[in-house]
């Protein structure tokens, strides 16, 4: 069986969900530090001006682990978002079929910024369709760094496919994976191949959040 592991992102992009979907198991990699200015508290969708960043505001402290981290609901970040998003796409072709699903979402309140990425993308899951079983690092009896925390993910599950991104070929400790008997499969890093956008005057923009293909594109963009 192949497992795969990543942090909790949110509203992450297309090929977050395609690793999703080749594995047996996801596991939320949600007991390690967050990082500041990294994709776990905001992502990109397309405006009339070219592509902008939601960010959600957080409060956390230097080494808090993701699972730890309080969103800052001082500020109105759950209005602001959604009207960006209606704005921007709700004269997408399949923004009327999908659209209450994050609405209920960025309506309710979150105080967890986990709790929110992983309901994000539980619903988005749902959308496409992919049953892959996923699990939450900081819910499992398994400690270690680095290398030895994926491999004992790995073991958890019982599975003996890791299967990582190409930037993985810099950081993992190849030869741990080989003696715990895990075989390390890389998800080549391919260009992402256009698809129909609103504003197609300002040409195909990479690497946004997968809601931007999903309002235009319906429920079979990864197919």
């Amino acid at each position: 069986m192949i497992v795969s592991i990543h942090q909790p992102q949110y509203l992450p992009w297309d090929n977050f969900f395609r690793k999703i979907k080749k594995s047996d198991y996801f596991i939320y990699l949600d007991n390690v530090e967050f990082q500041k200015n990294g994709l776990q508290n905001r992502n990109q969708i397309k405006t009339a001006s070219g592509s902008t960043w939601l960010t959600v505001p957080v409060k956390h402290n230097l080494g808090q682990k993701i699972c730890d981290v309080e969103i800052d609901n001082s500020k109105n970040w759950r209005r602001k978002h959604w009207k960006t998003i209606c704005e921007n796409y709700s004269k997408s072709s399949y923004f009327n079929e999908f659209f209450l699903v994050f609405e209920n979402i960025f309506k309710s309140s979150w105080i967890n910024l986990s709790e929110l990425n992983i309901k994000l993308i539980s619903e988005i899951l749902s959308i496409l369709n992919i049953k892959t079983k996923m699990l939450k690092a900081s819910s499992l009896n398994v400690d270690g760094n680095s290398s030895e925390l994926l491999i004992n993910l790995c073991k958890e599950v019982d599975c003996k496919i890791y299967l990582s991104g190409e930037g993985g070929k810099n950081y993992l400790e190849l030869d741990k994976f080989e003696t715990a008997g895990i075989k390390v499969i890389f998800e080549k890093n391919t260009e992402q191949k256009p698809y129909k956008q609103n504003h197609a005057n300002l040409g195909f923009v990479q690497n946004l959040s997968v809601i931007d293909n999903i309002f235009n594109n319906g429920n079979k963009v990864l197919d």
